[in-house]
């Protein structure tokens, strides 16, 4: 089966923010823990963002565990609670969410090694979404209950649809699919956008999946649908909690500046990713670049300075 990979680069701005543009009410916070095996730290400000003004704070509770507090963010903003994606960086550990929510708000972190899936201490990044009302930039859902066939309605505090269609989610075939009615204008067959997606476990037993993004489109009604998959460290199917995450860029986006694309070819040396699916803020050219096996690199050209992904 094939594997697709997303970048998303998430750049803070030293001008203010406009006020009132979109991104300012979907992104709360991200950081860049960058200190896998201190007790505690506050991530340096250049890779760290909190849209309340608060600090960023994380403790190493155990071997790959950590506990990220958004100091003012509250628990829930518009009857949402939000979407969470966390990648490994700099390390080919997986790490993923163990749970989110509460106040303070915390972000729970396990990170766990390839082949062993023992926990192991790794640098990650995090991503904070909220969205609410019908913001046309997100789609999001916590895939809670995975083991259900038949679909069903995802979490609903942790799920959004700016399309306002009900969200579901089921086993369909040898993939999991979430579909979100109304996102897109009928007709629109690839809509521009990209979707990120991440595991979701229990700091206790969690963490042993590594689900990935296997394809996304939209149909003639509008609906928006993700085909995902997650596995076990023994490459086999396993059904599991995850978090799947859909954004779309527009230039005239305040807030924290930012870019992403759908790096769709494993094997090319250099090329140009789809138009469609890729963004950067300040209009410039996005490149991919394969730099050995398993090894990318994505360049946002003039999309420059601190920030996180």
């Amino acid at each position: 089966m094939t594997r697709l990979y997303a970048i998303l680069l998430v750049l803070a701005l030293l001008a203010p923010a406009a006020s009132g543009q979109p991104l300012n009410s979907v992104v709360e916070a991200y950081v860049w823990g960058d200190q896998p095996t201190a007790a505690s730290y506050a991530p340096a400000a250049a890779y760290s963002y909190n849209a309340s003004g608060g600090t960023n704070t994380v403790v190493r509770t155990d071997v790959g565990r950590y506990t990220l507090t958004l100091g003012g963010i509250p628990d829930i903003r518009n009857g949402n609670r939000g979407n969470v994606q966390v990648s490994a960086y700099g390390s080919n550990a997986v790490c993923m969410t163990g749970g989110f929510g509460g106040a303070p708000f915390i972000i729970r972190v396990i990170c766990r090694a390839p082949v062993t899936d023992a926990f192991v201490d790794s640098q990650y990044t995090v991503l904070f979404t909220r969205s609410g009302g019908t913001s046309p930039l997100t789609a999001y859902a916590f895939a809670n209950r995975p083991e259900r066939e038949s679909p069903y309605a995802p979490n609903a505090v942790a799920s959004h649809n700016a399309g306002g269609g009900s969200i579901l989610a089921g086993q369909v075939s040898s993939a999991f699919r979430i579909t979100f009615p109304g996102f897109a204008p009928p007709s629109a067959i690839d809509v521009s956008g990209i979707v990120l997606l991440t595991g979701g476990g229990t700091t206790a037993t969690g963490g042993s999946a590594r689900c990935g993004l296997i394809a996304y489109s939209t149909r003639t009604d509008g609906t928006l649908v993700v085909d995902n998959q997650c596995n076990g460290v023994d490459g086999a199917p396993l059904i599991a909690r995850h978090s799947v995450l859909f954004l779309k860029g527009e230039t005239a986006d305040g807030g924290p500046a930012f870019g992403y694309t759908h790096a769709n070819d494993r094997t090319a040396a250099s090329y140009t990713p789809p138009a469609n699916r890729t963004f950067s803020q300040n209009g410039g050219a996005v490149t991919a670049e394969r730099v050995s096996q398993g090894r990318y690199r994505v360049t946002f050209a003039g999309l420059g300075g601190s920030g996180t992904f």
